[in-house]
């Protein structure tokens, strides 16, 4: 459509005088065939060499992804369990400036509502899961829960049986946490 366009433009025909000669048309047609003509010349030009179409890069983000807002959310079964061992409720908990769940026979289950405990809190300055059976599994849901709680300075989680994947888990977790002061890790 550009091509004829830009001929009626250049061309400039008056329909009122006669036709021009040309190579291409006779002097005999209508000026509308001669419109036509040059249309036809121009829209049957082989087309562009076409190249594989990829997209372009895209550009490196402005500003680092945003870590999530809110916690994972634990199975409601779950929590009214752990506090049935532990004694308390969810939102005595949250609200508490210091947590003693130290030898309540908690495993990694249960330290992934401690987790959420934790993350949800935004008092809690102690956490003492010592002597329980947490594991890696529950050092690693400890660590996610780091990210949420940026008032926690003491936590104690020696006895539980971490290895190494668990205590990695909160090194890393501590690289973003300038408020931990006191972690005891041992046996």
């Amino acid at each position: 459509m550009k091509a004829i366009l830009a001929c009626i433009s250049f061309c400039h025909i008056d329909f009122a005088s006669p036709l021009p000669t040309s190579t291409s048309v006779e002097a005999s047609e209508p000026a509308h065939k001669l419109l036509f003509a040059h249309a036809v010349v121009a829209l049957a030009a082989p087309p562009p060499p076409s190249y594989p179409q990829t997209p372009p890069p895209s550009p490196p983000p402005l500003f680092p992804p945003l870590p999530p807002l809110l916690p994972p959310l634990v199975p409601e079964e779950a929590v009214a369990q752990f506090f049935t061992k532990v004694g308390g409720s969810f939102q005595q908990a949250v609200n508490a400036e210091t947590v003693m769940w130290d030898r309540k026979q908690l495993y990694g289950e249960d330290a992934k509502v401690a987790a959420y405990v934790l993350s949800a809190s935004r008092v809690l300055t102690t956490l003492d899961l010592q002597a329980n059976f947490i594991g890696s599994e529950g050092a690693i849901a400890i660590a996610d829960a780091l990210k949420f709680n940026g008032v926690l300075n003491t936590l104690h989680l020696s006895s539980n049986g971490i290895k190494n994947e668990g205590a990695i888990a909160i090194a890393e977790a501590l690289k973003g946490n300038g408020v931990l002061k006191f972690l005891v890790l041992a046996g």
